[in-house]
């Protein structure tokens, strides 16, 4: 829908630290029009603060909330009860939703392996789960053909993850 200027994934962290939005700033869309341009604009210059909390998201989440009130900025956070857009959270505190991703009752659109540390332990999370469409002798794309696939690379890497 246009009627936003960003779309996020819940994160799962309810915390104050983390409000009104939680947002999943690890993955996230972003219209580009002048809202979004002032606000990557007022958030690269607070690389002081991002460096200081050691979060972007927490800072991201500020800089957003006072963007929204104060130049209309338009933020949809979609809800973690939205199967097409799982994320760590789910992967770690969702046994059920995860037996289901596996069983093919629920096909994710995208699923961002936030929660999880390092891009090697995603990728075999991922790939645990049926969710890896990367050719893994893949390294840099010359075109998508060469590293997309049309079925997921499984592998079985932890017998106690779904």
């Amino acid at each position: 829908s246009p009627d936003f200027d960003l779309y996020f994934q819940d994160d799962g962290q309810h915390s104050a630290r983390y409000a009104p939005y939680s947002p999943n700033t690890g993955f996230y869309y972003m219209r580009y029009n002048k809202h979004t341009q002032f606000l990557m604009s007022h958030l690269l210059r607070m690389g002081d603060v991002v460096m200081n909390l050691g979060s972007h998201q927490e800072v991201m989440n500020e800089v957003m909330t006072e963007h929204s009130s104060w130049r209309g900025l338009k933020v949809k956070v979609i809800s973690r009860n939205e199967p097409e857009f799982p994320c760590g959270y789910h992967f770690h505190h969702r046994k059920q939703f995860m037996n289901d991703i596996l069983a093919g009752k629920i096909k994710p659109y995208i699923f961002h392996m936030s929660w999880t540390e390092g891009k090697h332990e995603k990728i075999k999370l991922l790939q645990q789960i049926g969710e890896w469409y990367v050719n893994s002798t893949c390294s840099i794309p010359e075109s998508t053909e060469e590293c997309c696939l049309a079925k997921p690379l499984f592998r079985c890497h932890y017998e106690s993850k779904p």
